[in-house]
């Protein structure tokens, strides 16, 4: 897919190193955590709020309204020896408001495991993916793309997941908690231009700024947080998907089982 707009992509592109250099970061890399044991008794107990990608949604048949399925990230660690997971708050189309409206409730001192996937919808995903995916060169895809450009080079969404990551960490305080970014979901042929490089270049900048807000948590609020960047190279249009393509509408540009499998790995090893 191709869009004849290439100075979104410039744009884009540009923010990519200012938002780099600000956080001190490299989106993906993942930030130092504390020595929790997490095997110093049978079960640790385990939340996991979040949006749709935190819910399994790309994973199997939805079991829910909130787009839950067997195939989530949060199953593949709950089947881990030690790992239970007792409440899963997540909710498809969940923002930060969301998160500290409705789902940070499920939080409390026992819970010692929270993983977070939260931003995308902040950043206008849902809005992107549903002008842009059938129409990427319509009026509309324009304005959620312009829309979603305005959200991620301003300082609003590091303020609002900084806040949903200090509320986490005060509601479980003894809990670590694992913050995830989202990856790459466009690769080969179809991550070299257009829709493809503008929602690759988007996720750069939105992992950045998701690690940045997890990393001053944890520096200014003493949390037990860490960031965990997401896969990439597998996206749709690699020789090995992790990502579900368009022709699945109703799941596309969400991980699928292996997808999730690969999360589960990246956070298994931030809480080891």
């Amino acid at each position: 897919m191709r869009i004849a707009r290439p100075e979104r992509h410039r744009l884009i592109s540009g923010a990519v190193a200012t938002v780099l250099v600000a956080s001190g970061i490299v989106a993906g890399a993942a930030l130092p955590a504390s020595a929790t044991d997490f095997g110093h008794h049978d079960r640790t107990t385990y939340v996991a709020p979040g949006d749709s990608y935190a819910a399994g949604q790309g994973g199997g048949p939805w079991l829910d309204p909130c787009h839950h399925t067997d195939g989530g990230y949060t199953d593949v660690l709950d089947a881990r020896r030690g790992i239970d997971l007792v409440r899963e708050p997540s909710c498809a189309a969940a923002t930060t408001v969301d998160v500290l409206a409705r789902q940070i409730r499920a939080l409390n001192r026992r819970v010692e495991l929270v993983t977070v996937t939260i931003g995308g919808n902040d950043a206008n995903f849902l809005g992107v993916a549903g002008a842009c995916l059938p129409a990427p060169e319509s009026a509309e895809c324009g304005v959620q793309l312009a829309t979603a450009t305005r959200i991620l080079t301003t300082p609003g969404l590091f303020h609002s997941l900084r806040k949903t990551f200090a509320r986490i960490a005060a509601a479980a305080p003894r809990a670590r908690i694992v913050v995830t970014g989202y990856p790459m979901l466009f690769s080969g042929a179809a991550a070299a231009g257009g829709l493809g490089k503008t929602f690759n270049d988007s996720t750069v900048i939105l992992n950045a700024t998701i690690a940045a807000a997890a990393y001053s948590v944890k520096a200014h609020n003493r949390a037990d947080i860490a960031y965990v960047g997401a896969f990439s190279g597998h996206g749709v249009g690699s020789a090995d998907p992790w990502i579900v393509g368009v022709e699945d509408p109703a799941n596309a540009l969400h991980p699928n089982v292996l997808g999730y499998k690969a999360y589960a790995k990246l956070i298994a090893r931030a809480i080891r």
